[in-house]
């Protein structure tokens, strides 16, 4: 009778994957019934072990420490992960298409945001977060960039690359659990398990975090969707104040190795009282974590990496002075690891506060002490300091200051006296 009941329940889970993805239970594990998830392949990414899953994360303001370690995952959990991956990638598509009346621009900054009483008739849910403050970001935007499609797919599914394209945005990424690679050649029903953390480039505002599900679905030769949901895997109540709604982005290859990359955010928040009073604006009014951020950064990072190719570009662009190309690649390598290395030492992981120094008198400092072992930094503990203030200038008034060498020069004459 348990054999009976068990093959019934594997035929139920086989079904439903087969019609979610479009293979079997049997092809996606390595024997029928095994309670194991499937490991990637090849190198062990960021947080795994050739063992399983080592993740370590530091969520919230309460420095507590979670290990999540590889676990059999049950089948009929894996069934409802495929499940709510296909039903995320089915809205996304939808959205993505969808144009008025079902995207409406905001009043306030023109951006096309989604119209909650259209969307809410077709697709009904209940709100995570009961909080009055509790919020729903949504954003669409759409861009040309200068990569072929698979080549952002195969970013898109590898986390370590995935931060390399936004360090202004992602400051970790991990995958905790690969359920399926996808086709050999287009990533067609690639699933996976992720952890994300993101940030805005001040130690004042708090990161946000999550878990969720990645699905890369080729709907036709040429044209991909990355379908991304939130997925409550650890069942342990996370404090984690954002739950992302179907979001991603649908790619299509254009001629010349360009591509047309149409993004769509869409989370649910709870974080405006964990949010400096500098930055409730931007928080809330959706220009920190919208689409139009993601597609800026994209298309920025694709320049970087056409220009990091082209064979006849360096003397152009270093007037003269790097010549070749092993050169100009030396340069843009440094420049990026600069950026990535600013960018993470924002986050001040472990930050400590200055009771003494008040919020009024200088918008809050912080300083974070920490151990270095990345390249391109003295190997040893380093002390960071940052503040964030507001000033009654444009940002490209403040750009052109910093980037005049005479304003630069005086301006750090001043700040080595005041210090």
């Amino acid at each position: 009778m348990e054999n009976s009941r068990l093959k019934e329940e594997h035929e139920k889970v086989s079904a439903l994957l087969t019609k979610y993805i479009g293979k079997p239970f049997d092809s996606l594990t390595p024997g029928a019934g095994s309670s194991q998830g499937v490991l990637p392949t090849g190198a062990p990414n960021q947080g795994t072990t050739s063992h399983g899953i080592d993740l370590e994360r530091n969520p919230g303001s309460d420095n507590r420490k979670l290990v999540c370690r590889r676990r059999g995952i049950p089948d009929m959990e894996k069934a409802l992960m495929a499940e709510t991956a296909a039903s995320a990638a089915d809205e996304l598509v939808r959205l993505l298409r969808a144009n008025e009346p079902l995207w409406i621009k905001s009043p306030s900054d023109g951006r096309y945001i989604i119209d909650r009483v259209g969307y809410e008739k077709l697709y009904a849910r209940s709100g995570r977060f009961k909080s009055s403050n509790a919020r729903v970001e949504s954003s669409k935007d759409s861009a040309m960039v200068t990569l072929p499609g698979m080549d952002l797919v195969d970013m898109f599914l590898d986390p370590n690359k995935w931060i390399d394209l936004f360090p202004t945005i992602v400051t970790k990424a991990r995958t905790i659990l690969v359920l399926e690679a996808g086709t050999v050649g287009n990533r067609n029903g690639s699933l996976q398990m992720m952890y994300e953390q993101m940030h805005i480039l001040s130690p004042l505002v708090p990161r946000r975090e999550f878990y969720f599900l990645r699905l890369c679905q080729q709907l036709e030769p040429g044209q991909w969707v990355i379908a991304d949901i939130s997925y409550d895997f650890l069942k342990d109540g996370s404090p984690s104040r954002a739950w992302r709604l179907p979001s991603g982005c649908m790619i299509e290859d254009k001629p010349d190795g360009c591509s047309k990359v149409t993004w769509v955010e869409h989370v649910e928040v709870d974080d405006r009282t964990q949010t400096h009073r500098l930055y409730r604006d931007l928080i809330c009014g959706r220009s920190a974590y919208g689409a139009e951020r993601w597609i800026t950064n994209l298309r920025r990072i694709c320049e970087r990496l056409t220009f990091y190719k082209e064979e006849t570009a360096a003397a152009r662009e270093f007037g003269g002075v790097v010549t070749s190309p092993e050169g100009r690649r030396s340069v843009v390598n440094l420049s990026h690891r600069m950026v990535k290395i600013f960018f993470a030492s924002l986050e001040m992981s472990g930050k400590l506060d200055f009771p003494q120094l008040s919020e009024v008198n200088n918008s809050g400092v912080r300083v974070a002490i920490r151990k270095n072992t990345e390249q391109g930094q003295l190997i040893g503990m380093v002390v960071s300091a940052a503040t964030s203030l507001w000033l009654p200038l444009s940002p490209q008034n403040v750009f052109s200051f910093f980037k005049d060498e005479k304003s630069r020069m005086g301006y750090s004459v001043q700040w080595q006296y005041c210090a």
